[in-house]
């Protein structure tokens, strides 16, 4: 059958988690092609002889298995491809099974993320930082994680987990390692999670059934969280060994019936025949047997739970190194870089454009301005870390700085540089330092590399112009191409293209006056309103998903973002049929629908989405032009404002407000004939009569 066919075929499989083939023909569309279609019929029955097999070998990344003498003794091998190492042929549990330890050695790029803030600290300030000697009770780091400022925060930056920061209110290093122990499932489900907040803040008395329980329990306030805790139960009420305590554990985890008989008997000997009240006993061990089944490995929840501790010391201690490190580590994920951008924003941090003279391969802290973070070239997609390597290179060729775009050009090596390389420096910012307009920069680059080379194949061959020499003068200086500029919405869109978001200034700002008028808020400020509420949004889609639904028809999920964060927007059949439109156009909209919070974060139900555009034509009742009299009287402003004006002409009312030199306002309505269309047509053309963006206000 031919792929489309396949697909479609595939497509009438319900995407549900381990559904049967035998449950997915009780859906009509498969049902009606398996009992019409003959081919489809034998696709269906060779599709129920495979399924459940083996479908292939995998590797564990991290997993190693030892033993006491050569594996192949053991157990059968087989390499893992042509230069692969040699891979046990049995699962884990089977492994185990036959005597095998398994470790599993876990890689953090945390870890890194640590030494490279630890780094850029030492730079700056000339401190040395010993974080395994860090204090446990700074008082910062506390303060910080109780207000759930987590983001960037090992472990605890989920919205969930920073919810949970704030009702817990971390005041020990103890409490941190519970709290990544208790953020699973079965505790959070369990009601165990409110527990030990009760008990912690004193809303629930902490006891304990005898005195021998308070040194095992008493650093999670008399809750059983970890599993040594189950074992050191044992080993004290019950003398059993630690060997034994590790096989009660791991049958209380399993659950299993004729197991757990023997082990009661087990845990009711030993306890009698040490003293403890039987009724009691059989209490505590029935407590263990339900706690049991959330409980976590604490030396596991420790280990991470300090790394969490020592990065809240960090963004705690020094915000913006920590910030740094963190976004160049994950300088490949643009939906990261995002949210991290806009918790340092929120911080009073100020995050400083990619520039060529100023920035290197990774985000980076001035020493003489530790509130700012510099962005990092390396982050810019379509730039390879060879070719920042040759431009840090020619910096230091023209003195540590270019004084211009063409100073650049001549000191770059263009066997490791390439057009796309610098196409995408321009789109990001990178040279605006040359005071000339992106537009004209990437329209011009062509002429300019090809200039740049004649420059240096000149210099290379010892060439002097003749000009020159008959002169004693150099010869002119390039200049660039005039170009029509971009306007606002393409330098945003290219710079999009080239960061993955906006990062010096947002679509959304354009509409302002409407967004003030009609948002519930801003989306970072969606932390303030309650669950289930209806709000109105105003954003830009940064990413769309489309899926089926089992129905066939077609829903949506849009990554929304604005000029404070992101947050996901899911379209049910009738709604994306009703947005759809508007979602095609790549421009801000307003997206209504119900806000639902829940333990993986925020996100919208939608009901509908409509463009901006649309909706500030709709609701603009008149235009106004806010400019000052020196700007006004310049000469030709005014022919070119009514050229503008009359470019885009439509039924709002125009008005201009002009300032004084004595600081008055006056404020002219313009004639009928000058009306206007409210669009960003008009803005750009008004901004571009008067060189600055601000002229243009929607009312």
């Amino acid at each position: 059958l031919s792929f489309s066919d396949v697909d479609k075929i595939a497509k009438l499989i319900p995407n549900e988690l381990g559904i049967k083939l035998v449950d997915a023909l009780k859906e009509e569309g498969l049902n009606k092609l398996v009992h019409g279609n003959p081919a489809v019929r034998r696709i269906y029955g060779l599709a129920r002889e495979v399924e459940g097999l083996t479908r292939q070998t995998g590797v564990h990344a991290a997993g190693v298995v030892v033993a006491d003498r050569p594996l192949v003794e053991l157990v059968p091998l087989y390499r893992d491809g042509p230069d692969g190492g040699p891979v046990v042929q049995f699962d884990m549990k089977s492994a185990e099974g036959i005597g095998l330890i398994k470790f599993d050695f876990l890689g953090l790029k945390t870890l890194d993320q640590i030494r490279d803030a630890v780094k850029l600290i030492e730079r700056n300030t000339g401190e040395v930082i010993d974080m395994s000697d860090i204090p446990v009770d700074d008082e910062a780091t506390f303060e910080l994680l109780c207000r759930g400022d987590g983001l960037g925060v090992f472990q605890v930056e989920s919205s969930g987990m920073r919810e949970l920061l704030t009702k817990l209110r971390p005041s020990t290093l103890d409490d941190v390692v519970a709290l990544v122990a208790l953020y699973r499932p079965g505790p959070l489900n369990s009601g165990m999670v409110d527990d030990f907040i009760d008990r912690k803040h004193g809303r629930k008395a902490v006891v304990y059934d005898l005195p021998e329980l308070e040194p095992i329990l008493n650093t999670t306030y008399g809750v059983v969280v970890y599993q040594e805790q189950v074992m050191k139960v044992a080993q004290v009420l019950a003398s059993y060994s630690l060997g034994e305590a590790d096989l009660l554990r791991r049958a209380m985890g399993k659950k299993k019936a004729e197991e757990m008989e023997k082990q009661k008997a087990r845990f009711m000997q030993g306890a009698g025949d040490n003293g403890f009240d039987l009724k009691k006993a059989e209490a505590i061990f029935e407590l263990l047997a339900m706690f049991a089944a959330y409980g976590f490995n604490k030396s596991h929840s420790a280990a991470y739970g300090y790394i969490s501790y020592q990065t809240a010391w960090l963004k705690a201690n020094h915000r913006a190194e920590y910030m740094a490190a963190l976004m160049s580590i994950e300088s490949g994920n643009t939906d990261k870089i995002l949210i991290y951008i806009g918790d340092c924003k929120r911080s009073g941090l100020t995050i400083l454009p990619p520039d060529v003279n100023a920035s290197f391969q990774a985000f980076d802290v001035p020493a003489d301005a530790r509130t700012t973070i510099r962005y990092g070239l390396g982050a810019i997609k379509g730039v390879g870390r060879g070719a920042v390597e040759a431009l840090m290179e020619a910096r230091v060729a023209a003195g540590g700085r270019f004084i211009g775009f063409m100073d650049c050009l001549e000191k770059l090596d263009f066997g490791r540089v390439n057009k796309k390389f610098l196409e995408a420096l321009i789109k990001a910012g990178g040279f605006d330092f040359t005071g000339h307009e992106r537009g004209r920069l990437f329209n011009g680059l062509e002429i300019a590399i090809s200039y740049a080379q004649r420059e240096q194949a000149d210099k290379a061959s010892g060439q002097v112009g003749l000009f020159g020499m008959l002169t004693g003068s150099s010869k002119p200086t390039f200049k660039l191409p005039e170009f029509t500029g971009w306007s606002e919405a393409q330098r945003l869109g290219y710079e999009r293209d080239a960061l993955g978001f906006f990062l010096s200034g947002h679509p959304v700002t354009t509409y302002k006056e409407v967004v003030d008028r009609i948002a519930s808020a801003r989306i970072a400020g969606l932390t303030g309103i309650a669950n289930e509420a209806e709000v109105n949004i105003c954003g830009m889609p940064s990413s769309i998903k489309v899926v089926r639904t089992k129905r066939g028809d077609k829903m949506g999920f849009v990554g929304l973002d604005d000029e404070t964060e992101q947050i996901e927007c899911v379209f049910f059949a009738d709604a994306w049929a009703r947005s759809v439109r508007a979602m095609r156009e790549g421009e801000p909209v307003l997206i209504r629908g119900k806000l639902e919070k829940g333990a993986e974060g925020m996100k919208i139900l939608a009901e509908s989405a409509e463009l901006m555009r649309e909706i500030r034509q709709r609701s603009t009742r008149e235009v106004h032009l806010t400019v000052d009299y020196d700007e006004l009287r310049a000469r030709g402003r005014i022919e070119a404002l009514r050229k503008a004006l009359g470019e885009n002409t439509g039924a709002c009312k125009a008005v201009l407000s002009v300032t004084q030199p004595n600081h008055c306002v006056v404020r002219l309505e313009l004639p009928l004939a000058l009306s206007v269309l409210p669009n960003e047509t008009l803005q750009d053309a008004v901004d571009e009569v008067f060189r600055r963006r601000g002229v243009v206000s929607f009312r």
